[in-house]
């Protein structure tokens, strides 16, 4: 079974929120990043404690900056966005 954490900045919004397997230890699920301003930051998901699956980063604007695909943590193809992507 899978228990969420949510950890918090001190102004009370969420820092970071991802699942953790009650037996192992290991991170499983998606797991949330963000920006002290509100916005989402990082979103990942892990499979047995390694990145597994899409990440996402964004600017603190909200724009995707990266997205990076993985297997068992090894990175299986990556784009990353520049400001000329966003106009």
């Amino acid at each position: 079974m899978n228990i969420k954490e949510t950890l918090y900045f001190k102004n009370g919004r969420p820092s970071h929120e991802y699942f953790i397997d009650e037996f192992t230890g290991e991170k499983n699920g998606l797991s949330k990043e963000w920006h002290p301003n509100g916005q989402l930051w990082k979103q990942c998901n892990y499979k047995n404690d390694m990145l597994d699956g899409l990440y996402y980063e964004y600017t603190q604007s909200g724009k995707l900056f990266e997205c990076t695909k993985f297997s068992e943590n090894v990175v299986v193809e990556s784009t990353t966005y520049t400001k000329n992507s966003y106009q």
